[in-house]
């Protein structure tokens, strides 16, 4: 007995269901690795809405992403973040001497949490000064807890190059954070 041809729209919705356990596998750990690139949690969203929207149409295309689609999305994902900041960087200029201007007339109550917040966007803020590939790598690390071996994957680096990136990122965090007193 031989089977029956899938219906066009039996194959269609097929595809969406497929489509949707990716997105429901890969969303949450994108839109935490695009935020902590941009800084920008809508952003993230925007960005990540349209890492899944080229998957989408690549798929419906024919073309299926080389290597695994979890690599495939953090790439795409990472190089939409990466043109995003190029687009916004005046934007954001303006926005941190905003910020900036606020921050100092926030009342002495709020003192430790305003100086917990400060900390923060200064390791932001210096991480943001490091070149696209370092950013990723330590993001990828540190906050996704991705291993090297993944995080070769999502890169295509070699495991001892993102070692080696890696290693070299951290020290240039920790020598900007000593000159400007942060850690010892």
């Amino acid at each position: 007995m031989s089977k029956r041809p899938q219906s066009p729209d039996t194959a269609e919705s097929e595809a969406v269901a497929r489509f949707e356990a990716v997105v429901a596998e890969h969303e949450e750990g994108l839109l935490r690795y695009a935020a902590r690139l941009l800084g920008d949690a809508n952003a993230a969203q925007d960005v990540v809405q349209e890492a899944f929207s080229r998957l989408f149409r690549d798929r419906r295309g024919g073309k299926e992403p080389k290597g695994s689609a979890q690599a495939w999305l953090y790439r795409v994902t990472h190089n939409l973040a990466v043109d995003h900041i190029r687009h916004e960087s005046r934007l954001r200029l303006l926005h941190s001497r905003h910020a900036e201007h606020r921050q100092s007339s926030v009342p002495a109550t709020q003192q430790q949490e305003t100086e917990t917040r400060e900390l923060t966007d200064l390791v932001w803020a210096d991480l943001r000064r490091l070149k696209p590939r370092e950013q990723q790598v330590v993001i990828l690390r540190i906050d996704e807890g991705k291993s090297y071996k993944e995080i070769s994957e999502i890169t295509k680096l070699s495991e001892s190059n993102v070692g080696f990136i890696l290693h070299h990122a951290l020290k240039k965090l920790a020598k900007s954070l000593k000159q400007k007193g942060v850690i010892r």
